[in-house]
């Protein structure tokens, strides 16, 4: 879930022109978005309460209601609607700034990619030009706010299943961090971080000019979500990488690497795969469930129900003719959702080889079938799940993650230095289990 394409999302129906960030709108017209973005929680949710009881989820209601005084910006706004959203404890159910906040000049992002490790910020990455900046230093204030009362605040903005801790850091670290921190700031012009080397340190004050959007986007390293493998014959490991099942429109063609995959580990005796799912938000359950069929050990049913244009699912999968039979290896983290979530509660269930990294956002349910509503004066962007989807496990919780069997975190060291301890943890258990 990338920044760009978080906030690029639904901007082809956004047509409203141009409006000023400080543009205020009446107390009548927020109070008929309010209601309106109500009523389309209420009537579209399949599971409204049960993360939040019904008492509760009321209870918030009329307070965030109450704060509607006075006339207010977008942005002001878009924070009191907020908690009706995430409180749901639905990451498929979201709410966002309407596209023309991002395309407004006077919107501006950090110049810098930061990093939380055990619940300190640090920088590993200047998007400046400014030569000051000195990296794995620790940030301990931005524009006078304290770190932990932002990273509060940024937390309270995101959607989980639950209100999953691990999803919520993967997700700022990654990619969400400088947009929601420009939301909670209120969009500056220009940054000021305090920061220092070691404990006990001076601290310096960086001054920092934001970066626009596109300038944003530019100049930030987006990851790739093409899946890709490669075989490591020292090790007799194939490594599988898939960064997304999000291939609908070419399910033909996500098979077409899978089979490549597989027939490669078959054709050259490979013994182990390290099957790397981080940072995978899901997508379509065909192409996961394919991915399932060259793993499991015998035919398993997917699907709980036979949900519309899912119902193959709900029954019994073949196994994949070269279906994998050694040592399993998946390397997860928070950004595993949805689809991923459910593949990972299968695999789990059925001992599935071992977990390796930090807790998954998903698990075995989750509510989609989601559809976009834009609030009539606002032109807020509501995303609301409709209909809830089960895989056939018992067992696992409801509103936690699939947990791992070896907890690996990346540390700032290794983020900066590009190291992937998951991986290399992981290679070190298929040697250890090679044995000398």
């Amino acid at each position: 879930m990338l920044l760009c394409l978080v906030f690029l999302s639904g901007h082809k129906s956004d047509k409203k022109q141009q409006i000023p960030l400080d543009t205020k709108y009446s107390t009548a017209a927020m109070k008929a978005d309010f209601n309106q973005l109500l009523a389309q929680i209420k009537n579209n949710h399949p599971a409204l309460y049960d993360f939040t009881c019904k008492d509760v989820y009321q209870e918030i209601v009329k307070q965030q209601f109450d704060k509607i005084r006075d006339s207010a910006t977008v942005t002001d706004f878009y924070k009191i609607l907020l908690p009706l959203v995430v409180k749901i404890g639905c990451g498929h159910s979201q709410l966002w700034l309407p596209q023309r906040v991002w395309n407004d000049s006077a919107v501006g992002f950090l110049p810098l990619r930061l990093f939380i490790e055990k619940g300190k910020v640090y920088i590993v990455r200047n998007l400046s030009t400014d030569t000051n900046v000195k990296i794995s230093s620790e940030v301990l204030k931005i524009n006078g706010k304290m770190i932990p009362d932002l990273l509060d605040t940024m937390n309270s903005f995101i959607s989980t299943d639950g209100d999953n801790l691990s999803a919520k850091r993967d997700y700022l670290n990654t990619s969400w961090f400088n947009g929601l921190l420009a939301i909670a700031l209120d969009f500056p012009k220009e940054y000021l971080v305090d920061t220092r080397r070691t404990i006990g340190d001076p601290i310096h004050q960086l001054k920092l000019h934001a970066l626009n959007l596109q300038t944003y986007n530019r100049v930030e390293a987006w990851p790739s979500s093409t899946p890709k493998f490669l075989i490591d014959s020292s090790n007799n490991t194939g490594i599988l990488t898939i960064r997304s099942f999000s291939f609908y429109d070419s399910v033909a063609g996500f098979r077409h690497f899978i089979d490549s995959f597989f027939a490669k580990v078959k054709q050259q005796h490979i013994h182990s795969v390290i099957l790397d799912l981080r940072d995978n938000s899901g997508g379509d359950p065909f192409c996961s469930a394919y991915l399932l069929a060259y793993l499991a050990k015998a035919p398993v049913i997917y699907y709980s129900e036979s949900y519309e244009g899912y119902a193959e699912l709900a029954k019994p999968m073949p196994l994949a003719a070269d279906h994998f039979e050694g040592n399993l290896y998946t390397l997860i983290n928070g950004n595993c959702f949805s689809s991923t979530g459910h593949l990972c509660a299968i695999l789990k269930y059925y001992h599935l080889g071992k977990f390796i990294g930090s807790e998954t956002d998903g698990t075995y349910t989750c509510n989609d079938n989601s559809r976009i509503i834009f609030l009539n004066n606002t032109g807020i962007q509501l995303r609301i799940a409709r209909n809830s989807f089960s895989v056939v496990v018992k067992g696992i919780q409801r509103f936690k993650g699939i947990q791992p069997d070896f907890p690996i975190e990346t540390n700032v060291e290794d983020n900066i230095a590009g190291k992937d301890s998951a991986k290399l943890f992981a290679l070190g258990l298929i040697k250890n289990e090679k044995g000398p």
